[in-house]
């Protein structure tokens, strides 16, 4: 089965139901936000990014990717276990699809930059960066 994803204007073909991003990445009616998030944040989520890229694992390629999964993630029940962190912040764009955006808009305007640092940070939390376990193989 093949789903069509669009993203930042190409098309990109995803194999299986289960396929990478297949639920988070945007399709058409995408609409963009830009959430204020700590850099301290961006640049953690950035390293855990290339840690799991180095130990094989691409289930994620960029911040926003992160940031669509720990929206998700929200959505579905992650409790928002890390603070806000002081310091510098950053405006980070990310294209969410139309559900999504739904539920973000849902958010209180003034907490939502907050929201979505405290929601990543807890997405980075549980360990997502951690390789699948795959039957069969030792570890």
């Amino acid at each position: 089965m093949k789903n069509l994803i669009r993203r930042r204007r190409l098309d990109y073909e995803v194999e299986g139901s289960d396929a990478v991003g297949a639920r988070s990445l945007p399709v058409d009616g995408a609409t963009r936000i830009n959430p204020t998030v700590s850099a301290a944040v961006i640049s953690e989520a950035q390293n855990a990014l290339e840690a799991a890229h180095t130990s094989g694992d691409y289930r994620y390629q960029s911040v926003g990717d992160l940031i669509r999964a720990a929206l998700i993630a929200y959505g579905d029940g992650l409790r928002l276990t890390q603070q806000a962190r002081n310091g510098r912040k950053k405006r980070h764009t990310v294209e969410l699809p139309p559900e999504l955006h739904k539920q973000y808009s849902r958010f209180p305007s003034r907490s939502r930059g907050v929201i979505v640092e405290r929601a990543l940070l807890a997405f980075l939390a549980q360990g997502y960066d951690k390789p699948s376990e795959t039957p069969g193989v030792l570890a």
